[in-house]
């Protein structure tokens, strides 16, 4: 519930780290013709908002396979499975005798 309701909030409130403003589709917050900010003061954040999560990305590519984590391996192979079907049938072959040149 409260992710449909900060969702469909959403376009409405300007969110920021501890408190969101009020702002209309549309307004021109930068030039200070908000005229609801005088009406309307600051309203402390929902306890519905998700707590930012400090989720530091490794680079998967400099990582070797038994260092990563499952879901990190997961995410590498649906990584490498998009670029695979991106990718035309020669150019697979070329990056195949790049990995194992004796490869036929």
């Amino acid at each position: 519930v409260c992710s449909d309701v900060s969702s469909s909030i959403s376009t409405y409130w300007d969110w920021s780290d501890s408190e969101f403003e009020w702002q209309l589709p549309g307004s021109d917050i930068a030039s200070g013709s908000d005229v609801l900010s005088d009406i309307i003061p600051s309203i402390p954040s929902s306890p519905c908002l998700p707590s930012k999560k400090k989720n530091k990305h490794r680079n998967l590519d400099e990582l070797p396979w038994s260092a990563m984590t499952n879901d990190e391996q997961v995410e590498y192979i649906e990584y490498l499975s998009k670029v695979s079907t991106e990718m035309g049938l020669r150019e697979q072959l070329d990056i195949i005798k790049i990995i194992d040149p004796t490869a036929q």
